[in-house]
């Protein structure tokens, strides 16, 4: 596995939605994951996977599944953002309005990543070093 200490997301890519099972039964996705195809069997990983073995911006190697075309096999990890990148989980908050935050905005703005789950469960992913200061998320 190498370490990417310059990787950024770019959201204008397309992205797919899609489950990832392990080769070997050992673990899968708790959701459908966003994911970019760099190169054929190449995904980076553009949302959080919700299990302990992948993370936000992981490169992986896997193909889709013959059965089922929503769903990735997880061969390998090819690459890792070298820094961790924290979650932080906020507290249940209204969606709606969350496209116009100024704090989110500048999260997206510095290639960090947010997303709501289970009807608004606000998670915050960022690299430290690019975390806006004078923030309640700041290092």
């Amino acid at each position: 596995m190498n370490q990417n200490n310059n990787w950024k997301p770019d959201w204008q890519l397309k992205t797919t939605f899609l489950w990832i099972d392990s080769n070997d039964g050992s673990f899968s996705s708790l959701l459908d994951v966003e994911l970019f195809e760099e190169s054929p069997g190449k995904f980076r990983i553009y949302s959080d996977p919700m299990c302990e073995e992948l993370y936000w911006g992981d490169l992986i190697d896997a193909e889709i599944c013959e059965d089922d075309s929503s769903t990735v096999i997880f061969k390998g990890l090819i690459e890792r953002v070298s820094e961790k990148l924290p979650t932080s989980i906020l507290n249940k908050v209204d969606s709606k309005d969350l496209h116009n935050d100024p704090f989110l905005k500048s999260i997206t703005e510095q290639h960090g990543y947010w997303e709501v789950n289970f009807g608004g469960i606000l998670n915050v992913y960022r690299h430290v070093r690019d975390t806006p200061t004078g923030t309640d998320l700041s290092p």
